[in-house]
């Protein structure tokens, strides 16, 4: 046995045959004489020391070596193809349409302004976004990447995690001066809720304690489908709004609402709830849908919420 000679070109070309079972057929394919292909196959039997096909003039079969043989040069052959088409990604072009979902209102604030710098930064590449709050399935929905809000319990994706998503309740500097501030979790009964609701039902405010999470009751002013709706009727001091990171930072740091009750942890889930972006799980990503991965990577190292 000599296996040292052996190509994986020359796997690729027993493969062939043995999937086809015809020298001729593989050589027209390959663009080889037949000859030159029994010779290439004459030689791979002599690396292995085995008769790998069994050959009349009616057909060629592989022998029990043959079949032991294909079930690793078939894994030798992927892994040489991955890295083919992985080194070839390094230089190609990135071009063509990569569809992205996203939640509105996170959409808006946070993928929406970074388009213009992607698109200068890849001329060629053309963004489909879709933003809808609804849950979505990348292999019915024909979806890249999805930007999801939630908990993550989806094995069938990939995941890129870019943040956790954390709670605050918040008012307006009017609402508080008019309806004075909660100072313990208690008060929140008294006072007006901006709620969110969607298909799956209103999210609860949650508050945490110790191990356990406990539902508040406040009075509901609002409740509405649309994040940016619950985030501008807090700003004009309508009610309070449990906004997440990604939503209140900006707000807080203009003054335009204030953070209540601080010291407390509120969320909508008993879990936690992450930023991330999903996509499928294939054996090759391509290059436009790897560039904007890294790309919304980069961006979300610098968000500061």
């Amino acid at each position: 046995m000599n296996t040292k000679n052996t190509s994986v070109y020359a796997l690729k070309l027993f493969l062939q045959v043995l999937e086809l079972g015809s020298l001729s057929e593989v050589a027209r394919r390959e663009n080889l004489s037949a000859s030159m292909l029994s010779r290439l196959i004459k030689q791979l039997e002599d690396d292995w020391g085995a008769a790998l096909f069994y050959r009349n003039t009616r057909a060629i079969t592989p022998t029990e070596t043959g079949l032991l043989l294909a079930e690793y040069a078939r894994q030798i052959v992927s892994q040489f193809q991955a890295a083919e088409q992985a080194i070839t990604a390094q230089t190609a072009e990135i071009a063509g349409t990569v569809r992205i979902n996203a939640p509105v209102f996170f959409g808006q604030l946070h993928i929406i302004p970074h388009l213009a710098e992607l698109q200068a930064r890849y001329p060629n590449l053309i963004v489909n976004l879709v933003q809808t709050d609804d849950y979505i399935d990348p292999f019915t929905d024909s979806t890249d990447i999805i930007f999801r809000l939630a908990p993550l319990n989806d094995s069938s994706l990939k995941v890129r995690i870019l943040a956790q998503q954390h709670f605050c309740l918040a008012a307006s500097p009017s609402y508080l001066q008019k309806y004075g501030t909660p100072k313990i979790p208690a008060d929140l009964a008294k006072h007006h809720a901006l709620l969110y609701k969607g298909k799956t039902g209103t999210l609860r405010w949650l508050l945490q304690e110790g191990e356990n999470w406990q539902a508040c009751s406040p009075k509901i002013a609002l409740t509405s489908n649309n994040g940016n709706a619950i985030a501008t009727a807090c700003v004009q001091g309508m009610g309070i709004a449990l906004l997440a990171n990604w939503a209140a930072s900006d707000l807080l740091k203009e003054g335009k609402v204030v953070r209540l009750l601080p010291e407390y942890n509120f969320s909508t889930q008993t879990v936690p709830v992450y930023v991330a972006m999903l996509y499928p799980q294939t054996a090759f990503i391509s290059p436009s849908v790897r560039a904007v991965l890294d790309y919304f990577r980069e961006i979300f190292q610098d968000k500061s919420w």
